[in-house]
Order: C-alpha cells, then sequence, then structure tokens
C-alpha cells in the first residue's frame, strides 16, 4: 500500500516545534553562561537534555516526512511516543503529545494584533510549556508583546491557551488508550471558581453521575437560552470565546467498571 504524503500543514508544525525546541536550548543555554548556583546550573542542564532528547524525536520525524512523505511519521510516530508528563530527575518530562497540540493555540483570534505579534506570544507560550519560561515571565511576556496591555488581559491569553494545549494533549492521550480500552470514559470537573458558567457545572453533575465514552462530545447548556455547544474537552477550540475563555475546568479518564 503506498504511503500517503504528510499534509503542508504537518510539516509546518513539525518545523515550528523544531523551532521552539532550538529557541528553548538557546535560552538555556544563556542562562547557564551567567548562573552561580550550583543547583540551579543542574536543574537547567538536566532541562536542557531532556530538550535535546525531544529535539531528536522531532528532527527525525521532520526528516522522514519530508524524506518520504510518509504521512505514517504522524500517526505511527510522534504522536504515540509519550503519552504522560512524568519526571526524569528533576527536570520534568516534556511531553511531545503536548508539542503537537500547540496547534491549538487560538491566539489568531486575539484583537488587533498584529501577525508578527501572534508569533511572539506563541513563542512565549510554547516556551513556558518547554519549561523554560515560568508563568509569571510568560504573562509578563505576553503584556510587553501586547504593548503594556493590563496584566490581566494577558493573564487570560496565557491561562487559556496552556490550558487548552494541555487539555488537547489528554483528550488526544485518551483517545489512543480508547482504541485499545472501548469501555474508557471521561469526566468533566468544574473549576469550583467563585463564578462559575451555569453549563459548565451542570456537565460536571451529569458526568460525574454517568462518565460519557472517550470519543462523545461534552454538552455544555447556555441555561439562559437553552442553547447547546460541543466540546471534545474543556477549551475545545470548537467552543465559543464565552464557553471557553477563562475557563477553567478539567476533564478526567474513568476506568471502565
Amino acid at each position: 500500500m503506498a504511503t500517503q504524503p504528510l499534509p503542508a500543514i504537518r510539516r509546518a508544525l513539525l518545523l515550528e516545534i523544531l523551532k521552539q525546541l532550538k529557541i528553548a536550548r538557546d535560552l538555556i543555554d544563556e542562562s547557564l553562561q551567567g548562573i552561580t548556583s550550583a543547583d540551579a546550573a543542574r536543574r537547567l542542564a538536566r532541562q536542557r537534555a531532556e530538550i535535546s532528547r525531544v529535539l531528536v524525536v522531532f528532527q527525525n520525524a521532520a526528516d522522514q516526512a519530508m524524506r518520504d512523505a510518509a504521512g505514517e511519521v504522524w500517526t505511527g510516530g510522534i504522536e504515540i511516543v509519550g503519552e504522560q508528563l512524568g519526571d526524569v530527575g528533576l527536570a520534568p518530562r516534556i511531553s511531545e503529545r503536548m508539542l503537537v497540540s500547540i496547534e491549538q493555540f487560538m491566539t489568531h483570534k486575539i484583537a488587533d494584533v498584529t501577525r508578527a505579534a501572534i508569533a511572539q506570544i506563541n513563542t512565549a507560550l510554547t516556551q513556558q510549556l518547554l519549561g523554560v519560561r515560568s508563568m509569571a515571565d510568560t504573562i509578563s511576556d505576553i503584556q510587553d508583546i501586547l504593548g503594556g496591555a493590563p496584566r490581566s488581559r494577558a493573564m487570560t491569553i496565557a491561562y487559556t491557551e496552556i490550558g487548552r494545549v494541555y487539555s488537547a494533549a489528554q483528550y488526544e492521550t485518551m483517545l489512543a488508550k480508547f482504541a485499545r480500552r472501548p469501555g474508557l470514559r471521561k469526566s468533566w470537573i468544574h473549576s469550583g471558581k467563585a463564578h462559575p458558567r451555569p453549563g459548565h457545572v451542570l456537565c460536571a453533575q451529569e458526568t460525574k453521575a454517568n462518565p460519557i465514552p472517550v470519543d462523545q462530545p461534552f454538552e455544555l447548556v447556555d441555561i439562559r437560552t437553552g442553547a447547546v455547544e460541543y466540546a471534545r474537552y474543556p477549551r475545545d477550540p470548537n467552543l465559543s470565546a464565552g464557553e471557553s475563555i477563562n475557563c477553567g475546568c478539567m476533564m478526567v479518564a474513568v476506568p471502565e467498571p
């Protein structure tokens, strides 16, 4: 059977991930030059080693995709490499699936922001996901990119988009497990914020009592209008802004009985 070409959008994503990994490695190298703490130096060295490991994974995938144009490099390769975040010594393990999920960033919908600024914001977000920048620093970076925007706006962008990537990666992991274990289900977990979206609370209550199959969407009901939106996971890009921005909800996998 002939292999299917890797779509251009996938090739572009591979190249973007490689670019971000190289930026992360360079930033760590700059930090190591001026660091005085031995503990911090060891932590950064471990983080650099982890970034280098993931860089090899994606470089091999990119090389194969460019050489063979094989779609299998996507479905059979990088998507099944690392399923969950874990620990490598004291350095966080980078999830390859999470990096693939940066394509779910919705920053292109931010109003009154140039394409160049969007690229800078995406880099800031990705460097946070790679563990190179703290969340506080990332929020400050976004403020600067937006020309001194209120910190609350930068926080909304950072928490929403990073949360979106984590949820997308979790969903893809759950789908892979669902293919092997069709009884696997999921529940929506409400964030517990002081002023919740009633539809999110209702979804959490209903799916806690009756978890749904992993491949079935959650139903989010606007109790004022009766309108229903469907989400594969919290902050799904398919949701309206009103149902996804600043959402702090999570989902959990529920093993078959």
